[in-house]
């Protein structure tokens, strides 16, 4: 899903982001990602491309979307065809690295990439309990710039699960 007011800029209603993110991520497919999931990615991260002009955002093929959040969920081995390529590195972000650790670390997750400015990458478990929280040793190894729990809610007052937030700065 890609969030329009965000795409090649900030938002303005956070409140709205705020409310976007949360439909996006509790109303994720199961896997596999489409093409059209695949294309999605793609267009996000426009702005990876050699071609990309910076000084005229709008003239080029694809805006870049400053904010995403896939519509299906990835296994491991998704993960690791599909998003090397797209985003090889990003600051701290390193596509084959941070992926190859991701599915050592939660090999039985599913995760849900994305783009909250830079890379994010959200980590689901079936049963909630492969969520465990990242010793120093992996955080360092992963680069990661914030941990977050979020709580993904089906009714107003009842959180159903936390889903591991990554983002890389």
């Amino acid at each position: 899903m890609i969030y329009e007011p965000g795409r090649e800029g900030y938002i303005e209603d956070i409140d709205a982001y705020h409310a976007a993110r949360g439909v996006a991520l509790a109303s994720v497919k199961a896997p596999p990602p489409s093409e059209r999931d695949r294309a999605q990615l793609t267009e996000t991260y426009a702005d990876l491309s050699p071609s990309y002009d910076w000084d005229h955002p709008y003239r080029n093929i694809y805006c870049r979307a400053a904010f995403y959040w896939s519509e299906t969920l990835y296994t491991a081995a998704q993960l690791r065809e599909i998003l090397p390529p797209i985003i090889p590195a990003y600051n701290a972000f390193n596509g084959v690295e941070t992926v190859e650790q991701l599915a050592a670390i939660y090999p039985e997750a599913f995760f849900l990439p994305g783009r909250e400015h830079s890379p994010v990458i959200y980590v689901y478990s079936v049963d909630g309990s492969t969520l465990r929280t990242l010793n120093e040793r992996e955080k360092g190894e992963l680069a990661v710039g914030q941990i977050f729990y979020y709580p993904i809610q089906r009714l107003a007052a009842e959180v159903t699960t936390y889903i591991l937030r990554l983002w890389w700065a």
